[in-house]
């Protein structure tokens, strides 16, 4: 729940959410060309997010994606700013 709280705004779009079968949890968010999937998985003992823009893909431990979830933030907006995402 803290990452929620991190990283949504009023505006970014809802994410899907589903249970995997281990009991953990996979968020996901989609617009456009870019998705956002968080992987919550105690019994795997995994916490990860995974990035994707256009063929462009990214991965991080959950304790430092916030930063990689930041620069695609305006991209999952309600509001429709499309901007382009700067990634290193």
């Amino acid at each position: 729940m803290d990452f929620l709280l991190r990283v949504m705004q009023p505006d970014t779009v809802q994410p899907w959410v589903g249970l995997l079968a281990s009991g953990g949890l996979q968020i996901n968010w989609r617009q456009g060309d870019v998705e956002v999937e968080a992987i919550f998985d105690r019994a795997r003992d995994e916490q990860v997010v995974y990035l994707t823009v256009g063929e462009n893909e990214w991965e991080e431990p959950l304790h430092s994606a916030y930063s990689l979830f930041g620069l695609v933030a305006d991209r999952l907006s309600t509001t429709g700013r499309e901007q382009p995402a700067v990634l290193a």
